[in-house]
């Protein structure tokens, strides 16, 4: 795991994304690569304002995916997640699939809990909306609408959270001690399990 010099001053948890400084992105995907590469769980907590910041809040303000490797398992902590304006992509995304990738190698033994009140939130502003047949600004709104040099649709990266091709898999919600389970209809994965 990543040493203690190298995060935020009176922190020490290498697996806390509030330890450690940069975007809300930056901050989640160097938790991850310390839990997912030591073998543990992640959990993301609710969100602790820099001491830097003009403007604190206390939700994660993400612009890239947070991905999941094979053997993995995110804990979403009562911590609150919104998609920035800047973003196009995914909240959460299976680590074997994304831009330009044109193999989609088979992973397993991933796992998503949400905890009390976890929320994944919208972008304000979002650049892009509805599915790969509904065009920008016709018939589903973005502010990708007309841009040069932008898919004019929307694509798969409106889907909230991707599992491409893995086994073994469960998306759960657990409030107050009860786990909520429900039924979810995924195309491209088998033998999984999910709650929503």
């Amino acid at each position: 795991m990543e040493q203690c010099s190298s995060m935020l001053k009176n922190s020490c948890d290498p697996t806390d994304p509030n330890s450690y400084s940069g975007s809300d992105s930056e901050r989640i995907h160097q938790a991850a690569r310390a839990a997912f590469g030591a073998g543990v769980l992640l959990r993301i907590p609710p969100r602790r304002p820099l001491e830097t910041e003009e403007f604190p809040r206390d939700y994660w303000l993400i612009d890239t995916a947070i991905l999941l490797p094979e053997n993995a398992t995110l804990i979403l902590d009562n911590c609150r997640i919104r998609l920035s304006d800047r973003c196009r992509d995914n909240f959460i995304r299976s680590a074997n699939c994304g831009l330009g990738v044109t193999e989609v190698p088979p992973l397993r033994n991933i796992h998503i809990l949400g905890i009390g009140n976890a929320v994944l939130e919208g972008a304000e502003h979002p650049r892009a909306t509805g599915d790969s047949v509904k065009q920008l600004g016709l018939q589903t709104f973005g502010t990708d609408a007309d841009k040069t040099g932008e898919t004019p649709t929307g694509d798969w990266r409106n889907i909230g959270i991707l599992l491409a091709n893995v086994h073994d898999f469960s998306i759960a919600i657990s409030r107050s001690g009860i786990l909520t389970c429900g039924r979810f209809l995924w195309n491209t994965v088998r033998k999984g399990t999910s709650a929503i």
